[in-house]
């Protein structure tokens, strides 16, 4: 059953990945890559895995025509084209210099053009759940920079149009329970009490820890951040839950606690968060990922966590294929676990892990590793690549859940007992506060980033197949160790 489901995991990713690597030129690629395979099976002919290549191709295929329509579908909206009707809030963002950008989900039956970026007053008083009698002369969004295409990247999330000016909004009387406004008015609340517990940075950078978003922190922290390595922690959406069942899984091994510990750790840990704080559809990814790979290797299956992580990527690709090339979030989730996964049995094997020592050790490459993984994918996307990065990682994810949970105490709390809500502040306040001051320091050793750098596809491809072939040699070490334990 396993090697089905790789099967059928594996051929609509990559399926999915040509597409969106070539566009047009994926069906001559795939119809090359579909003989070669063909002809490997005629030259080592096997009934069973000639059947397991053949779901392989069917989903392949399958996974290439649904991005290649996805992209179309995107592309073939027209530039402009007047709105009229009823529409629900979605999003409401923080803030800007002159606008408040929110995001609106229009209600009409026979609307195909997605979700709509609205750029309202900053003083507007509408949240997401509440619905908008909402009018605008629409507009495509355009690709402001060489290299970017800012308009894909609005569709991975849904949006396909920008109301910049001139749109007319006015908050609906048909009332009624929401629950994602139920859900705001939390995590608003939340926000809002943060900011009275805590002063600027740790505020900053506990709400940017919870619900994702670097831009809540002062300019100086953020290029701090960028140059010890750690902006991936807070300004990528739906990152934030590989985080917590990172650090959760790291800080239960730096505890002592051996796999089924730690893992359950991290789902309940996972569950908690997700349920209060950030219920996003990228939140939402991210855990169900971590969800179905840490709990198959709970159960004692190792091997079947990767089929677990692997079909939910699967899932999620052939719901929205836009995902796997736009959203950072979701490539950071899925490398991010796939490291977990990937060293969690050497640590478990080798009799060194086993000690003080040895915990210690597992607690800094468990990092290192993640850092390895996901390297690639984090220069692209910031542009800058921290040579410290490895050593901040190992003194900061520890500390990251830690400083969530205490953070969540803490408003708990505050909220309880509202005049004794001070005695807390500091239990929350030392780790938030030890995560910016390792920042900083490290940030400020000579030559401890370079900036200005650009991952191309070449060298993430050229990247991985290393970084593959390092984990096969690994693992058949491992295997060998097992063996020899063995007699």
């Amino acid at each position: 059953m396993s090697r089905w489901v790789t099967g059928i995991a594996i051929g609509a990713i990559a399926g999915i990945g040509l597409a969106l690597s070539l566009s047009r030129g994926a069906v001559p690629a795939g119809l090359l890559a579909t003989a070669g395979a063909t002809a490997l099976a005629a030259l080592f002919p096997d009934r069973r895995r000639i059947a397991y290549g053949v779901v392989a191709i069917a989903f392949f295929w399958g996974g290439l025509f649904l991005s290649l329509r996805s992209v179309e579908h995107w592309q073939a909206l027209p530039e402009s084209t007047p709105f009229s009707g009823p529409a629900e809030i979605i999003t409401r963002g923080e803030p800007r210099t002159f606008y408040r950008p929110m995001t609106l989900r229009p209600l009409a039956d026979d609307w195909a053009g997605g979700d709509i970026l609205y750029r309202a007053a900053i003083d507007f008083a509408g949240t997401p759940g509440e619905r908008l009698d909402f009018s605008c002369q629409l507009k495509r969004p355009e690709n402001f920079e060489p290299g970017f295409d800012y308009q894909m990247l609005l569709a991975s999330r849904g949006t396909g149009y920008l109301c910049e000016r001139g749109g007319q909004a006015a908050i609906s009387a048909d009332g009624g329970f929401s629950l994602r406004k139920t859900l705001y008015a939390i995590q608003s609340g939340f926000r809002d009490r943060v900011n009275a517990l805590l002063p600027e940075p740790e505020s900053g950078l506990l709400t940017g820890l919870l619900v994702g978003g670097g831009d809540r922190l002062a300019p100086e922290t953020r290029d701090a951040f960028a140059r010890a390595g750690l902006s991936h922690i807070v300004a990528v959406s739906g990152y934030n839950m590989s985080v917590v069942a990172d650090g959760l899984v790291i800080l239960a091994l730096g505890l002592g606690l051996w796999r089924r510990g730690a893992v359950m750790a991290a789902v309940l840990g996972l569950a908690l968060f997700l349920l209060v704080i950030d219920g996003s559809a990228a939140s939402l990814r991210a855990a169900l990922m971590a969800w179905l790979a840490f709990g198959a290797y709970f159960i004692g299956r190792p091997a079947a966590s990767w089929n677990g992580l692997l079909l939910a990527g699967a899932l999620m690709l052939l719901a929205n294929p836009l995902l796997l090339r736009y959203d950072v979030g979701f490539q950071l989730s899925f490398l991010a676990t796939a490291a977990l996964l990937v060293f969690a049995r050497h640590f478990e094997t080798f009799e060194f892990f086993r000690h003080w020592y040895g915990k210690v050790a597992a607690l800094f490459l468990t990092t290192v590793v993640i850092e390895l993984f996901t390297l690639p994918v984090i220069v692209g996307t910031f542009g800058t690549f921290s040579l410290v990065a490895p050593l901040a990682n190992a003194l900061v994810l520890p500390l990251v859940p830690l400083a969530m949970f205490a953070g969540l105490g803490a408003v708990l709390w505050a909220a309880i007992v509202p005049a004794l809500g001070f005695l807390i502040v500091p239990f929350v306040w030392l780790p938030l506060a030890a995560i910016i001051r390792s920042a900083e320091a490290l940030a400020a050793l000579p030559g401890a980033s370079l900036s200005g750098l650009d991952s191309s596809p070449v060298f993430a491809v050229l990247w991985y197949l290393g970084l593959f072939g390092t984990v096969y040699y690994l693992e058949r070490i491992r295997k060998r160790y097992v063996l020899g334990m063995d007699h």
